[in-house]
């Protein structure tokens, strides 16, 4: 029961029962402090030792360099945990600083959040400073963590030994199991990079200003690839080449030979030259090597003679470019 005070004239007698009413009240505020409901306390309330409220709601600036563990805490003004505090949620009008650790089960601030050191853990986003040294934090700011279901989720820094560039950063660490995406509205994939093989997808165009370096293999799904003069190639190069004998030809004769080619979606270019001959020395050299009949699965070679030119034997060097 509270005490009630009830003030007397000089002279008035006190009963018995509100002399000891009023001596149990203060004997069990000085012993248990303030702990009664509804209780407002004006003015500003400093506490040294552990504080374990249900709910706190400050309407100025609240101050905490203790450890504290609430339910919910409302502060309309600015706040500063510079302890340790668990709270089940906060929620700040003002500016929110915390130098130790806290953690929230959710997380309200109109201002600003300022996290100097130590961890701030709100539901499954932990968040905290990482240092300047050359070393691997792993990871201090964890979005998802729960490494026996292949979750693994945060920003890491991580040392200039293990920088692609021998150089110490920052990244995201993401389990092998899993992705790391970028969407854009209505769940349009942007950009995705699949764990461990570290394959990569892009969705628009890629602009590269120096040279791209590639380890392994570049597809073209399709639109092929353009050159700086504009021009597009869809498909790759197809080059076959060969070589084709001829025998004896004397005087007005031409000697024709069909090659059989493949893996062409279209007409080749081909080119014909002569490769070696062996003529009869007392006449005139005279000989024409063409090629006709040009597809895509074949051409003709023709060898021609004509006059007093005598061929012993002759060679022809093909070769057929294109898609």
């Amino acid at each position: 029961m509270a005490y009630k005070h009830d003030d007397k004239s000089s002279g008035q007698l006190i009963r018995s029962a509100d002399w000891n009413l009023m001596g149990h009240e203060i004997e069990r505020l000085e012993t248990d402090k303030v702990n009664r409901t509804g209780d407002i306390i004006k003015g500003d309330l400093r506490v040294t030792g552990k504080v374990q409220l249900d709910s706190l709601a400050v309407t100025g600036d609240a101050s905490i360099t203790g450890k504290v563990q609430f339910g919910p805490l409302t502060v309309s003004g600015d706040a500063s945990v510079s302890g340790k505090a668990q709270l089940g949620s906060l929620a700040v009008t003002g500016d929110a600083s915390i130098s130790g650790k806290a953690q929230l089960g959710s997380l309200a601030v109109t201002g600003n959040t300022s996290i100097t050191s130590g961890v701030l853990q709100v539901g499954s986003l932990q968040l905290s400073g990482f240092t300047d040294a050359d070393q691997d934090q792993w990871p201090n700011v964890v979005w998802y963590r729960d490494i026996g279901k292949n979750w693994d989720e945060g920003l890491i820094k991580h040392s200039s030994a293990r920088g692609k560039f021998g150089r110490a950063g920052f990244g995201v660490h993401f389990h092998q199991a899993r992705e790391f995406g970028l969407w854009s509205t209505g769940w349009d994939p942007l950009f995705a990079v699949e764990g461990g093989t570290g394959n990569a997808y892009f969705k628009g165009n890629l602009a590269i200003n120096s040279k791209l370096d590639v380890n392994g293999q570049i597809w073209s799904h399709s639109d092929g690839f353009k050159f700086p003069d504009n021009t597009i190639q869809i498909t790759a190069v197809r080059i076959a080449a060969g070589t084709r004998d001829f025998g004896t030809q004397t005087g007005v004769k031409t000697q024709s030979a069909d090659i059989s080619i493949s893996g062409f979606q279209s007409v080749p270019t081909v080119i014909v030259s002569l490769s070696r001959i062996d003529s009869e020395h007392a006449a005139n050299l005279r000989i024409n090597v063409t090629v006709t009949n040009v597809s895509a699965s074949k051409f003709t070679i023709n060898v021609e003679t004509w006059a007093d030119t005598k061929i012993y034997s002759s060679g022809v060097s093909w070769i057929a470019i294109g898609q």
